[in-house]
């Protein structure tokens, strides 16, 4: 489960919750306020294709509530794949494949993303990203994930678009993952999230 408050801004909470029972994955996740909210139900699974790639897929069912005005459903697709060789890992999924329509004007735009990884050591991993969608310039991130200690991960990068520093850290303790993730932003100032993980024997 996870968090967050963008900006401060309590119209711009989001709360997620995803269940995994070994390939197959139920996630719930809300935006929004009594004035304007969305809801998403997503179903997906996944598979191994060889012994250095993985593939999955995901539908997601959405909702776009706005009282008095309008409740809309949709749906929308995702497929992505995972791919590993020594020390460099990559990755690259695609969104919203089918387009989704609310009505006549309102969709959602097809996106992407690839992301990049090359572990320097056990410890130490740096990334790049690329991420886009229709009618917009692509945009990247690039950053590095760090374990200092056993039950400490710490992750920090720069996102380019708006540009703003993002940062993370991750505490292990048995089965349970404590989780807490950050960005700054010029203009509209801090975003925090918090989250926890539990992973059954």
């Amino acid at each position: 489960s996870f968090g967050q408050e963008k900006c401060g801004l309590n119209g711009f909470r989001i709360l997620d919750l995803t269940i995994a029972i070994r390939s197959a994955a139920v996630g719930l996740s809300t935006f929004g306020n009594e004035i304007y909210r969305e809801n998403r139900l997503e179903l997906g699974f996944g598979c191994a294709a060889g012994a250095m790639l993985a593939a999955g897929a995901e539908i997601g069912i959405l909702n776009c509530r706005i009282p008095g005005y309008a409740n809309r459903l949709g749906y929308r697709l995702k497929l992505g794949g995972l791919g590993r060789t020594g020390p460099f890992t990559f990755g690259a999924w695609l969104n919203n494949i089918n387009r989704p329509r609310f009505n006549e004007t309102d969709r959602l735009p097809f996106g992407y993303g690839i992301d990049l990884r090359y572990a320097l050591s056990e410890r130490l991993i740096p990334y790049f990203s690329v991420l886009g969608a229709e009618g917009i310039i692509p945009f990247v991130k690039f950053g590095f994930d760090l374990d200092p200690a056993s039950p400490v991960r710490l992750t920090a990068g720069i996102s380019s678009d708006p540009v703003q520093v993002e940062y993370g850290i991750r505490f292990r303790f048995r089965a349970i993952n404590f989780l807490y993730a950050g960005s700054t932003h010029s203009q509209l100032g801090l975003t925090h999230g918090l989250g926890i993980q539990f992973t059954a024997p």
